[in-house]
Protein backbone atom coordinates (compact mmCIF):
# COMPACT_ATOMS: atom_id res chain seq x y z
CA UNK A 1 0.00 0.00 0.00
CA UNK A 2 1.42 3.39 -1.06
CA UNK A 3 1.59 6.25 1.43
CA UNK A 4 -1.06 8.92 0.92
CA UNK A 5 -0.05 12.59 0.96
CA UNK A 6 -2.18 15.73 0.83
CA UNK A 7 -0.60 19.08 0.00
CA UNK A 8 -2.19 22.50 0.41
CA UNK A 9 -0.20 25.22 -1.29
CA UNK A 10 0.70 27.42 -4.21
CA UNK A 11 0.82 26.17 -7.78
CA UNK A 12 2.76 28.55 -10.02
CA UNK A 13 4.32 28.94 -13.44
CA UNK A 14 7.86 30.20 -12.89
CA UNK A 15 9.70 32.20 -15.55
CA UNK A 16 13.48 31.87 -15.30
CA UNK A 17 16.33 33.65 -17.05
CA UNK A 18 20.10 33.21 -16.93
CA UNK A 19 22.09 36.21 -15.64
CA UNK A 20 25.84 36.83 -15.28
CA UNK A 21 25.24 37.88 -11.68
CA UNK A 22 22.32 38.69 -9.46
CA UNK A 23 21.18 42.31 -9.79
CA UNK A 24 21.55 44.82 -7.01
CA UNK A 25 18.29 46.32 -5.67
CA UNK A 26 16.77 48.56 -8.34
CA UNK A 27 19.30 47.50 -11.01
CA UNK A 28 18.38 46.17 -14.43
CA UNK A 29 20.72 43.64 -16.05
CA UNK A 30 20.57 41.63 -19.26
CA UNK A 31 19.51 38.00 -19.17
CA UNK A 32 19.77 35.12 -21.62
CA UNK A 33 17.55 32.21 -22.51
CA UNK A 34 14.35 32.12 -20.60
CA UNK A 35 11.78 29.45 -19.95
CA UNK A 36 8.50 28.95 -18.14
CA UNK A 37 8.42 25.99 -15.74
CA UNK A 38 5.96 24.53 -13.25
CA UNK A 39 6.58 25.61 -9.67
CA UNK A 40 5.13 26.90 -6.43
CA UNK A 41 5.89 25.42 -3.03
CA UNK A 42 2.74 23.30 -3.02
CA UNK A 43 3.22 22.14 -6.59
CA UNK A 44 6.87 21.26 -5.98
CA UNK A 45 6.05 19.30 -2.82
CA UNK A 46 3.22 17.41 -4.51
CA UNK A 47 5.43 16.53 -7.47
CA UNK A 48 8.22 15.28 -5.18
CA UNK A 49 5.79 13.13 -3.17
CA UNK A 50 4.24 11.61 -6.32
CA UNK A 51 7.65 10.88 -7.81
CA UNK A 52 8.55 9.00 -4.61
CA UNK A 53 5.51 6.76 -5.09
CA UNK A 54 2.98 8.41 -2.76
CA UNK A 55 -0.66 8.69 -3.74
CA UNK A 56 -0.80 12.49 -3.82
CA UNK A 57 -3.58 15.05 -3.81
CA UNK A 58 -3.00 18.79 -4.03
CA UNK A 59 -5.39 21.51 -2.89
CA UNK A 60 -4.80 24.93 -4.40
CA UNK A 61 -5.70 27.22 -7.25
CA UNK A 62 -4.45 28.48 -10.58
CA UNK A 63 -5.65 31.35 -12.71
CA UNK A 64 -7.90 31.11 -15.73
CA UNK A 65 -5.05 31.65 -18.20
CA UNK A 66 -2.64 29.66 -20.39
CA UNK A 67 -0.11 29.50 -17.52
CA UNK A 68 -2.47 27.21 -15.61
CA UNK A 69 -1.55 24.39 -18.01
CA UNK A 70 2.17 25.09 -17.53
CA UNK A 71 1.77 25.14 -13.74
CA UNK A 72 -0.02 21.77 -13.60
CA UNK A 73 1.68 19.90 -16.48
CA UNK A 74 4.20 17.89 -14.44
CA UNK A 75 1.63 17.23 -11.70
CA UNK A 76 -0.73 15.69 -14.27
CA UNK A 77 2.12 13.64 -15.76
CA UNK A 78 3.05 12.33 -12.28
CA UNK A 79 -0.55 11.28 -11.58
CA UNK A 80 -1.24 13.84 -8.84
CA UNK A 81 -4.94 14.18 -8.04
CA UNK A 82 -5.85 17.74 -9.12
CA UNK A 83 -9.59 17.43 -8.49
CA UNK A 84 -9.33 20.01 -5.68
CA UNK A 85 -7.40 22.60 -7.69
CA UNK A 86 -9.69 25.54 -8.42
CA UNK A 87 -9.44 27.62 -11.58
CA UNK A 88 -10.07 31.20 -10.46
CA UNK A 89 -10.48 34.42 -12.47
CA UNK A 90 -7.22 36.20 -13.13
CA UNK A 91 -3.66 35.09 -13.72
CA UNK A 92 -1.81 32.04 -12.42
CA UNK A 93 0.84 32.88 -9.84
CA UNK A 94 4.33 33.65 -11.13
CA UNK A 95 7.62 33.68 -9.22
CA UNK A 96 10.51 35.03 -11.27
CA UNK A 97 13.79 33.11 -11.01
CA UNK A 98 17.15 34.67 -11.82
CA UNK A 99 19.74 31.90 -12.17
CA UNK A 100 23.38 33.06 -11.93
CA UNK A 101 25.53 31.41 -14.62
CA UNK A 102 29.00 32.48 -13.45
Amino acid sequence: MSPRVGIIGSINADPSVGVERHPHPGETILGTGGQLSPGGKGGNQALAAARQGAETIVIGATGADANSDVATRLLRQAGVDLSHVAIVPGPTGLAIMAVAIY
